[in-house]
């Protein structure tokens, strides 16, 4: 079988022979784009919990003043990515890079103020090749969501902000064995 590398560079390459991955990916910088890669964040926060981040990829447009920040993610789920976003919690690293940018934007790039920061967007990758490369295209109620939180059939997702008081309440009482919600009802489920 093929290892982790050859996979990765078999995965990489489909997306480069997909018009819409590769239009993303293939883009070079002009007066229009600015490119950004492997982008290191580590001075924001959400609440009072301290961040850090690294992006993928983010597209600077210039002429339409619009921030795109894009992720990719190999999964086996392709056209089931929006499960697999909600399952494996893709919504709170939505929130991380959002906040974090906008962090960035203000401290380091004052200049892009007034430009718009689009919720992000994922490039998928099936590992199975079975099927094409694929963008995710999230929206500002996805974003909403991904800081406040939100119900799917009755199931209950915890937004960033919930997340990251829960981590420093932990951090600060150094109460690791029990939940936040459970400690305040006296372990009483």
């Amino acid at each position: 079988g093929l290892n982790q590398v050859e996979q990765a560079d078999n995965l990489i390459r489909d997306a480069y022979n997909t018009e819409w991955t590769a239009e993303v990916l293939l883009r070079e910088e002009d007066d229009r784009w600015e490119i950004m890669r492997q982008l290191k964040f580590d001075d924001f926060q959400i609440g009072e919990l301290d961040m850090k981040m690294m992006s993928d990829h983010i597209q600077i447009d210039h002429l339409n003043k619009t921030i795109q920040p894009y992720d990719g993610k190999a999964t086996y789920v392709g056209d089931g990515f929006s499960a697999y976003y909600r399952k494996m919690k893709y919504y709170i690293q939505m929130a991380v890079y959002h906040t974090g940018i906008l962090r960035w934007m203000e401290k380091e790039r004052p200049e892009l103020i007034e430009y718009e920061l689009l919720p992000m967007k994922f490039l998928v990758f099936d590992t199975t090749r079975q099927s094409r490369p694929l963008i995710f295209t999230t929206n500002r109620q996805h974003l909403e969501e991904a800081m406040f939180g939100f119900e799917v059939n009755g199931y209950k997702y915890k937004g960033a902000l919930q997340i990251a008081r829960e981590i420093k309440w932990h951090k600060d009482t150094d109460i690791w064995d029990i939940s936040m919600e459970n400690f305040n009802k006296n372990g009483i489920i």
